[in-house]
């Protein structure tokens, strides 16, 4: 995969974590990360990764679903080093530390919980789609 590619899927994965867009120094760590790690996605990883590089939409359902399904899966650690860069990085710390809590925490606790259930089920689905490695 070519710089540009790796650049493109740091952004795609950091959106994804974070919400945002990354610095090039960001994009940079995680280009350097995953060719230090030789992270290279093969047969349904390279489906599911060309897919969630072409729709980022349904790469929180296809993360979710590989969480429980497939937990070694290459996609998955390529997405846990950019979570390792981010979290790494004084600028965008403030998307992994707690913040105070209020009762509408816990309100928004479970709303995230119950979407993570709607998003494994429908991740699930994807992955099948794309048969097994």
């Amino acid at each position: 995969m070519g710089a540009d590619n790796i650049s493109k899927e740091a952004r795609i994965f950091a959106r994804y974590l974070t919400g945002i867009r990354v610095n090039d120094a960001s994009a940079f760590l995680y280009q350097k990360a995953i060719e230090a790690r030789d992270l290279v996605c093969e047969r349904r990883d390279k489906k599911l990764e060309n897919f969630v590089l072409r729709f980022p939409f349904w790469i929180g359902f296809i993360d979710a679903a590989l969480a429980l399904t497939d937990k070694q899966s290459v996609l998955r650690k390529k997405i846990f080093v950019m979570l390792a860069v981010l979290e790494a990085s004084p600028e965008y710390t403030k998307y992994f530390l707690a913040k105070k809590g209020s009762f509408f925490t816990m309100i928004r606790i479970c709303a995230v919980g119950t979407r993570s259930v709607y998003r494994f089920i429908f991740g699930f689905f994807l992955i099948r789609l794309f048969g097994k490695a």
